[in-house]
C-alpha cells in the first residue's frame, strides 16, 4: 500500500511509526517489519532511479547502505513504475536492487531488456542480454524461443507487442522513438544469443525469424515481417562469402564471450546480401548439427531471395541434404502441418515447384541417392489436385526439354 499509493512521505512515516508502536506478538512481528520500506524519495532509491547510482550502494555517515528490499516490495515498485510508463527508471531499479528471494528477483530482472526496448534504448537492451553477475548467468541463456522471436522483430522494426503479455499479443505498436541499431548489430546479437542458448539454437522458429530479420525492417500490425528481395550477387562473391561466413562464425564460437565480429570487408560489396548469407551459413551449421523437426517454414523464409536458398542447398553435405529433402517432403505431404500455419498462396506453390525442380536438375553425383529417394516419394504421392505445387513442378520440367534429367523424370512421374 505504501509503495503503490500516493501517500506523502510524512504520512507514510507516521503510518509506519504507528504500527511499530503497537504491542504485537512475536509471531506477528513480520507484519510491522513489512511496513519498514523505503519511501519513493529515499536518497539511495532516487539516485538509482535517476541513473546516478548503478550499483545500488552508498556510504552514508560512515556506513555502507545497500538497496536491499523484500521481493514483495520489488514487485510493487515494478508494477507502479510500469503503470506510470517509467520503463527507463524501472530498468535502472531492477539492475541495482537486491533481495533475499534471488530466484524470483532474477525472473523480474530477465525482463529488463524488454523494458529498455519500451524506453527506446535498443542498444542497452542488446548489451543487457549478456550482462552477468557472479551469482547468475546472462539473460541470453534463459531466453525462450518465443522471447527471442519477439526481441529480434522489435530490434529491427522498433515495434513491440501491445497489451500486458508480449508473447500472447497479436497486435504490435510502435515503441518509443529512438534510433534503431544497425542490422549487422542485430544479427551479431542474435547469433551470439544462439551461441549461449541451446534451446534457441535448436528451435526452427528462431531460425525462420532470423532469416526474415535479415530480409526485412518493416512489420505489419499483426507482427508479420515484410520481406525484401535482394539482387543476386555475382558468382565470385557467392563463392568468397561461403568461406568468409564460415570463418566469422567459427571465430565467434571459439571466443570466450561467444561474440561475433563482422569485418568491414565482408559488408563492403553487397552489405544486405552478405548479412543474409552469414545467417544462412549459420543455419547450415545448425542443420548439420542435428536434424530439424521441419524445413518448410525455413524454405518459405527464403521466398523473396530464392538464390540464398540455393546457396544453402549447395552448402549441405550428402547425408544432410538427404535429411533436408526428406523432412521437406514430409512437411509438404503432411495433411496438418503444425509447423507452417500460414495458408499457401499460389506464388508459394510455384516457389516450391521451382525449388524441387532445382534439386532434380542438380548434376552433382553426390545428389544421385537423394534424387532417387525424391523420385520415389513423388511417384507414390503424385496427386496434382491435392498438391498444386506438383502441377507447377511438372510444368517447369516440361519446359526443360533439353534437360538430360527430363526424360527420366517424366517417365517416372508422368507415365
Amino acid at each position: 500500500m505504501i509503495i503503490t499509493s500516493d501517500f506523502s512521505t510524512s504520512f507514510s512515516k507516521k503510518l509506519q511509526e504507528f504500527f511499530s508502536s503497537l504491542l504485537i506478538s512475536t509471531k506477528c512481528k513480520w507484519l510491522t517489519n513489512s511496513l519498514d520500506v523505503r519511501a519513493w524519495d529515499d536518497p539511495l532509491l532516487v539516485s538509482v532511479l535517476k541513473g546516478q547510482n548503478v550499483k545500488g550502494e552508498r556510504h552514508h555517515r560512515g556506513k555502507r547502505e545497500v538497496l536491499h528490499e523484500p521481493v514483495v516490495v520489488v514487485e510493487a515498485r515494478v508494477q507502479k513504475l510500469k503503470e506510470e510508463n517509467k520503463f527507463r527508471e524501472l530498468s535502472r531499479y531492477l539492475r541495482a536492487v537486491r533481495s533475499d528471494n534471488k530466484v524470483q528477483l532474477r525472473s523480474m530482472k530477465d525482463h529488463v531488456p524488454f523494458y529498455l526496448c519500451k524506453a527506446g534504448d535498443y542498444f542497452g537492451a542488446m548489451n543487457c542480454f549478456f550482462a552477468s553477475s557472479s551469482q547468475t548467468c546472462c539473460v541470453a541463456c534463459r531466453l525462450s524461443p518465443a522471447h527471442f522471436v519477439m526481441y529480434m522483430k522489435t530490434l529491427v522494426t522498433g515495434r513491440m507487442p501491445a497489451g500486458s503479455d508480449p508473447i500472447l499479443s497479436t497486435q504490435w505498436e510502435a515503441a518509443k522513438d529512438s534510433n534503431l541499431p544497425k542490422k549487422s548489430d542485430v544479427i551479431k546479437c542474435a547469433l551470439r544469443i544462439m551461441n549461449w542458448n541451446i534451446t534457441v539454437f535448436m528451435d526452427p522458429d528462431c531460425w525462420v525469424t532470423l532469416v526474415e530479420v535479415a530480409c526485412s525492417d518493416v512489420m505489419t500490425h499483426d507482427g508479420s515481417l515484410v520481406l525484401k528481395s535482394f539482387q543476386l550477387p555475382d558468382t565470385s562473391f557467392l563463392l568468397w562469402s561461403r568461406t568468409s561466413a564460415a570463418a566469422i562464425l567459427h571465430e565467434g564460437t571459439k571466443s570466450a564471450e561467444k561474440q561475433i565480429q563482422i569485418p568491414k570487408t565482408f559488408l563492403l560489396q553487397y552489405p544486405r546480401q552478405a548479412l543474409l548469407l552469414l545467417v544462412t551459413q549459420a543455419l547450415i551449421d545448425r542443420i548439420t548439427y542435428r536434424r530439424m523437426m521441419t524445413f518448410l517454414s525455413v524454405v518459405m523464409a527464403f521466398k523473396e531471395n530464392a538464390w540464398a536458398l540455393r546457396w544453402l542447398y549447395n552448402g549441405l553435405g550428402p547425408e544432410t541434404l538427404h535429411v533436408f529433402m526428406s523432412v521437406l517432403l514430409d512437411d509438404l505431404y503432411s495433411e496438418r502441418n503444425t509447423h507452417f500455419t500460414r495458408k499457401f498462396e499460389l506464388s508459394d506453390e510455384q516457389y516450391i515447384g521451382d525449388f524441387l525442380c532445382y534439386h532434380i536438375q542438380d548434376p552433382r553425383p553426390m545428389t544421385y541417392g537423394t534424387k532417387r529417394y525424391v523420385f520415389d516419394v513423388l511417384h507414390k504421392n503424385w496427386h496434382e489436385r491435392d498438391y498444386l505445387w506438383q502441377y507447377y513442378l511438372r510444368m517447369i520440367l516440361q519446359q526443360c526439354v533439353s534437360c538430360s534429367s527430363f526424360h527420366t523424370v517424366s517417365t517416372m512421374l508422368f507415365s
